[in-house]
């Protein structure tokens, strides 16, 4: 019982920082990440931005769906330490395919499944940038979800910023248009 009045707690705090950032209508936001760097995102209604909940610069979260939320957690590339280098993103998808493998037996024992790879995508030449992209599907004990990296260059500075998406399957039908407005919707502030 402990355990579950535990876990409701850090529910309820979840749910008190996110408070007030709640956007009431689509709007396109400028948040500023770790080293100065400034990012424009288009933030759906009923949608919530959050800075700083849990050391992450900048996380936005979707109203809850079925008890689960899909997100997107923004970083400064630069200090992210889980950081792959985008330009070997392509060469090297197996050892990205063995570190998810790795990852989903830690967290989910022999439960854990791949059910399809999302192949690495790079745009070179986008107004805002350069593009890199690469992700799984994947089952849990009680989950099916997405899991996308996402690297962004900005054109001028050539800062990167790593974008990590999370969608579950199971409610992707009322969130993927979001979602994906969030994704495309990025770009560097200033640039």
């Amino acid at each position: 019982m402990g355990l579950f009045r535990g876990m409701l707690t850090l529910a309820a705090i979840f749910e008190l920082l996110c408070i007030g950032s709640v956007s009431a209508q689509a709007a396109e936001r400028v948040f500023e990440i770790n080293n100065g760097h400034r990012v424009r995102i288009e933030v759906p209604k009923g949608w919530t931005a959050s800075q700083g909940l849990l050391n992450i610069p900048l996380t936005i979260f979707s109203p809850i769906v079925g008890g689960r939320r899909a997100s997107v957690s923004v970083y400064d590339g630069a200090t992210n330490e889980l950081q792959l280098d985008p330009k070997e993103m392509a060469a090297h998808q197996d050892q990205y395919q063995a570190g998810r493998q790795e990852w989903l037996t830690k967290n989910f024992g022999k439960d854990g499944e791949v059910l399809k790879w999302i192949p690495y995508q790079g745009e070179l030449h986008t107004p805002r940038g350069e593009v890199h992209t690469i992700g799984f599907q994947y089952r849990g004990i009680d989950l099916r979800a997405e899991d996308r990296s996402m690297y962004l260059i900005c054109p001028k500075s050539r800062a990167m910023i790593y974008l990590k998406s999370f969608l579950s399957l199971s409610h992707e039908k009322e969130l993927r248009d979001s979602l994906s407005k969030i994704l495309t919707s990025f770009q560097c502030e200033g640039e």
